[in-house]
């Protein structure tokens, strides 16, 4: 195992294409100054904010019967306030470029995600199940509980800290109530009170 510019390099196989080894890529924790990680939150707070502007126009409530499988888990003020959009392609926040050049590797796509929360709006470039509405009102509840800034804190720390998009705290939560919710989407799920109990 080796580490380059903050890299760690690390033999997986053999592979005679690169000399018997090779390698694959994992981020430890890049060398990013505490200014550089605070312009980071502002951007992604800023993408957030644009994104949920531009796509609430074309966005809609929640059908009666999406209402109706998630009033047991979410407050009706939540459900009120939550707007569906639906693109043909997610894409990535302009500011990755830059991210790339800086050695990340392993940045969330946005084209592999099947949808993402911009505070009450949710994103879709896939139908929207009612799992998935589940996964992403938790994000609402979360951006309500927290405010665009200190969401877009926890993430991009929780990020940087971890080196995976599962193992952000936020995505965390959102992940194992969602588990919760497909074994028994009935059984009410205090979401409120675990949306942020990490």
């Amino acid at each position: 195992m080796e580490t380059i510019g903050g890299l760690t390099l690390v033999p997986q196989r053999d592979d005679l294409s690169t000399g018997g080894r090779r390698y694959s890529r994992l981020m430890t924790r890049l060398p990013l100054t505490p200014g550089q990680i605070t312009e980071l939150i502002s951007n992604v707070a800023l993408f957030i904010e644009e994104q949920r502007r531009a796509h609430a126009p074309a966005s809609r409530p929640l059908s009666n019967s999406e209402r109706a499988s998630l009033a047991v888990h979410f407050p009706g003020d939540v459900l009120d306030r939550v707007r569906l959009a639906r693109v043909r392609y997610l894409q990535n926040p302009p500011f990755y470029a830059e991210l790339e050049r800086m050695g990340f590797q392993n940045l969330p796509q946005f084209r592999r995600m099947a949808a993402v929360t911009f505070v009450n709006v949710i994103v879709a470039q896939d139908e929207f199940t009612s799992s998935l509405l589940f996964h992403e009102l938790v994000h609402v509840v979360q951006y309500r509980q927290l405010g665009v800034q200190k969401f877009a804190e926890l993430y991009v720390r929780g990020f940087l800290e971890t080196g995976e998009y599962l193992s952000i705290p936020l995505e965390r939560v959102a992940y194992h109530l969602e588990g919760l919710f497909r074994l028994r989407p009935d059984l009410a799920i205090e979401v409120e009170k675990q949306a942020t109990s990490f």
